[in-house]
């Protein structure tokens, strides 16, 4: 069903020409120029109100659906079918008053009666830049807690398909990181920043948001709360920003912004100290990540954040050499998959695992549908893109997962260890030497010792025509791992196109690795 008209009508009241009708823009009314009224079905009337709201702009099609039908599906040809009536109404047979824009949307031309309100341009998308919360506190568990609130602000806002948001870090890896930080994404039109200190059962958030070209502040809040009202101080957190930089609601978005998922405060912490061990990448992390995500779910059994985060442990240890049946941890995935699927078939988080898990299924047709999906679902959420790409690569993809990584890194302060590695061999993959040594060099940097990072630059550097490094960096492998095997190298490739694998494990056969 539609939006009610008095949802959609612009709160201004003016009167805008249109050929030879007038169109009253606050109650929707449209007048032939002597006077008689002219009727459009109510729907017609919303998306007419729209464009008004817009004149003289670019309105793309995904803009006007979700304004008139809200989450309803609808296809495009309810909007046409609408654009179509208005059209007659008014004998555009021309299409000069309302005009299409190719791959776009629409433009209506009209002209503003004498004393009308100037109105501001349609600004399709607004911009935020999220700095992580910082824990005045070195504890563990409250780093974990400020950390958490910034990564929910980050999910919650990043559900608004006209607020762009950018972020410091996606995920808890780049905790202890000594990588430079800039003051904000230059992209973005304001800054939110924060810290949390915790003493007992009390909390102290503070939050600033600020306008990047000026460092104007826009609000400063400062709460001095229980730890159970944490959840009241996102929301507030979350209203301010949407509520200064004037993003309209849809009513499923509105709905998703409302949502918990949990209203434990022990679940959600829990869920986040649990983030940080996963995010460690290790087999001990993500033992205690698992036993954490448990633990969280005994406090609130139906935290389907907690449940998602507990078969990405058991995906993990799938596709790892250090669990004694790799299969069996698989098959506990997909049924807590399958699972998930039908309790949240729409939940982001749940369509990237489902993808992910497809891909070590080799169903890598269901898993790149999935994955954007996903994509579609959540095209901010900083993960998912992660993910998405991931899928793309192992897919054979490459060109797309380039594009996607790009615009990860982009959005991000940082580049997470395991995009950088993954956007390091898609480079590779499409011959861009350089960049992808480069790349591998950094990823070693960071993550010395592990052996991935020694395989990463081997390859690359086999690739790239560099032989002799590459059998220099094998050398530094079989010294510090003498056990690793291109066996358990190739059990961590899972392509689709399994020459992209052989085609590594000859670089690496090359280079020494046995």
């Amino acid at each position: 069903m539609s939006r009610n008209r008095d949802e959609i009508a612009t709160k201004f009241a003016g009167t805008l020409l249109l050929g030879a009708f007038v169109f009253e823009c606050a109650n929707g009314e449209l007048r032939e120029g002597t006077g008689a009224s002219v009727t459009l079905r109510n729907q017609s009337t919303q998306v007419l109100q729209f464009l008004a709201q817009h004149n003289a702009t670019a309105v793309g099609k995904e803009d006007l659906i979700a304004a008139v039908w809200g989450d309803t599906h609808v296809t495009d040809d309810s909007l046409v079918q609408c654009i179509s009536e208005i059209r007659r109404a008014l004998k555009d047979t021309n299409q000069t008053i309302i005009q299409t824009l190719p791959r776009k949307g629409y433009r209506l031309n009209g002209t503003w009666a004498p004393d009308a309100p100037v109105l501001p341009k349609y600004a399709h998308h607004r911009g935020v830049f999220i700095r992580a919360f910082k824990s005045i506190v070195s504890n563990n568990e409250h780093v974990a807690f400020a950390e958490g609130l910034s990564e929910d602000l980050i999910t919650r806002l990043s559900m608004l398909r006209n607020l762009d948001v950018t972020a410091e870090h996606s995920g808890y890896s780049f905790k202890n990181r000594n990588a430079p930080s800039r003051d904000g994404n230059p992209d973005s039109e304001t800054v939110l920043m924060g810290s949390v200190r915790i003493s007992g059962n009390k909390v102290r958030v503070t939050a600033q948001l600020l306008k990047q070209a000026t460092d104007e502040i826009i609000f400063s809040r400062r709460y001095d709360r229980e730890l159970e009202d944490i959840f009241e101080i996102q929301d507030d957190i979350a209203g301010n920003i949407i509520a200064e930089t004037q993003i309209a609601l849809t009513e499923g978005e509105a709905a998703r912004m409302a949502h918990r998922r949990t209203r434990s405060v022990k679940a959600w912490e829990r869920f986040h100290q649990a983030v940080l061990e996963h995010f460690k990448y290790t087999a001990s992390g993500n033992a205690a990540a698992r036993h954490l995500y448990r633990e969280a779910l005994r406090h609130d059994p139906a935290y389907l954040d907690a449940r998602v985060g507990e078969a990405w442990t058991y995906w993990f240890d799938g596709r790892s050499s250090h669990v004694f049946d790799p299969d069996q941890s698989l098959r506990k995935c997909r049924n807590l998959a399958d699972s998930l699927v039908t309790v949240a078939p729409d939940m982001p988080d749940v369509m990237q695992l489902d993808a992910a898990l497809l891909v070590l299924e080799d169903n890598f047709d269901r898993a790149t549908t999935r994955a954007d999906e996903a994509f579609r679902a959540g095209p901010s959420f900083l993960y998912t893109r992660a993910i998405t790409a991931w899928v793309h690569l192992y897919a054979g993809n490459f060109e797309r997962a380039r594009e996607i990584y790009r615009e990860h890194i982009s959005a991000s302060e940082y580049v997470a260890d395991d995009t950088l590695f993954y956007f390091a061999q898609c480079l590779s993959l499409l011959g861009e030497h350089d960049e992808a040594v480069s790349l591998a060099e950094d990823y070693r940097r960071r993550v010395p010792g592990t052996v991935y990072g020694y395989t990463l630059l081997a390859t690359a550097l086999g690739l790239a025509g560099r032989k002799e490094a590459a059998r220099a960096t094998i050398t530094q492998l079989q010294a510090t791992h003498p056990s690793f095997s291109l066996e358990t190298f190739c059990r961590h490739e899972p392509f689709k196109d399994q020459s992209i694998t052989e085609m590594l494990e000859s670089e690496l056969r090359e280079a020494g690795l046995t």
